[in-house]
């Protein structure tokens, strides 16, 4: 399996970084009291931070950069971390349910760092990991629906090669539900991104050390490691 970021991407964000952690043979049934915890405790720091808003420079970064894009019409698109943050600053630490080990390692990595951060279930996916531009012929169901959605030609997602289903849209705004995380899942793909023009490499670096230690504490799982960017727009990998 490869998994390319296409040249697009980089002809108008020559910054961005995406840190994929590979996570297998995790135990994705169990309760994981210790990792819930530490994500309603950082969702309790963020529920009474007056100063971390929408307006954040690394949340508003991302929506200056979709602007240079198509969109979703009708619709005003923002980072899943910008979501995340509106929904436990509306209605408190308890807004965002503990759904599964998996899924709380990619919340508490993305709240922690206050970068978007997202996973899919890699058995799920059948032929290359690609980000870029779409055709418009993509396939997209949004996660929790049932119904599919059309994608803007040209507009950045995040796709499977082989089937041409829409893993996140509008960059890493909208997760799908084709490759969403089940309780039995055992191999995850996860990914970081970032805008060095706001986030420091050390700092994805750091996220990715982050999610890889809790991966191997809370799932038992094996981690793998790697970055994409404008240097490196491909790598090959295995589960």
């Amino acid at each position: 399996m490869r998994y390319i970021i296409q040249r697009e991407v980089f002809e108008k964000a020559p910054e961005f970084v995406r840190a994929v952690v590979l996570i297998s043979k995790a135990n994705n049934t169990g309760e994981a009291p210790g990792l819930e915890q530490k994500l309603r405790q950082r969702m309790a720091e963020i529920a009474a931070d007056d100063q971390l808003t929408p307006g954040d420079k690394r949340i508003e970064a991302w929506g200056t950069l979709y602007r240079q894009f198509p969109a979703p019409k009708g619709e005003r698109i923002r980072p899943s971390i910008g979501n995340l943050i509106r929904r436990i600053q509306r209605g408190g630490a308890d807004r965002i349910p503990f759904i599964s080990p998996l899924v709380a390692l990619s919340n508490l990595v993305s709240l922690t760092y206050v970068v978007p951060s997202g996973l899919i279930d890699a058995a799920r996916a059948k032929g290359d990991l690609i980000l870029g531009p779409a055709t418009g012929w993509e396939s997209f169901t949004p996660f929790g629906r049932s119904e599919s959605a059309q994608v803007e030609p040209g507009e950045i997602i995040y796709y499977d090669s082989a089937t041409s289903v829409v893993m996140c849209r509008a960059w890493n705004s909208q997760g799908g539900q084709a490759t969403a995380i089940q309780p039995t899942t055992t191999n995850a793909v996860l990914d970081i991104d970032c805008l060095l023009s706001v986030i420091p490499i050390e700092k994805l670096e750091e996220a990715a050390e982050f999610i890889s230690s809790l991966a191997q504490e809370f799932c038992g799982a094996k981690t793998h490691t790697f970055f994409l960017s404008q240097s490196t727009p491909e790598v090959e990998f295995e589960m």
